[in-house]
């Protein structure tokens, strides 16, 4: 901050009077301006009615600054948000299909085996998702598709449904 410029943003104007402005310096130029917050400036002016025009413009001119600066701030916040939103919505389109998609080695459960469910955080959850136990062509391993880390596969004996009507062959 220069020597000549007022950083009041955290001051109420009451609290001010006994700030004076500085007068300006021969040879300064608009361009020597630095932000100042609208506080600051309310403050100055609240604080010092008898502002000279030049004071004035550097004032006016800080206040400007200020303003452009959060402007083009705000923008550039803005570009990096609706990257990022694009980014997460192209993440979840890819999510979707993944979450959607059967475990390798799976199946979609589609009534495969009916009436598997299965006991999660004290609710019965339908197994979604099947396959043949490896080791033992009784079983059946499941997921729910929303099993925490550690949790499952979840294991149920299966047994042929009897069709009544027809006779073994002999």
């Amino acid at each position: 901050m220069s020597p000549r410029s007022i950083n009041l943003s955290t001051e109420s104007p009451a609290s001010v009077p006994s700030v004076s402005l500085p007068p300006s310096p021969a040879g300064a130029s608009i361009s020597d301006a630095t932000p100042l917050s609208p506080r600051s400036v309310l403050a100055a002016l609240d604080a010092h009615p008898d502002v000279s025009p030049q004071q004035l413009r550097q004032l006016v001119h800080s206040l400007a600054l200020t303003i452009q600066t959060r402007a083009s701030q705000h923008a550039s916040q803005v570009a990096g948000l609706k990257n990022v939103i694009a980014d997460l919505e192209e993440n979840l389109g890819q999510v979707a299909e993944r979450w959607d998609s059967p475990p390798e080695g799976y199946v979609r459960n589609n009534d495969l085996v009916p009436d598997f469910n299965i006991q999660q955080d004290s609710n019965r959850v339908r197994a979604k998702f099947v396959r043949l136990h490896a080791g033992d062509p009784t079983c059946v391993h499941s997921l729910t598709g929303n099993e925490k880390p550690g949790e499952g596969p979840y294991s149920k004996p299966v047994y042929a449904t009897p069709v009544r009507g027809v006779t073994a062959a002999r």
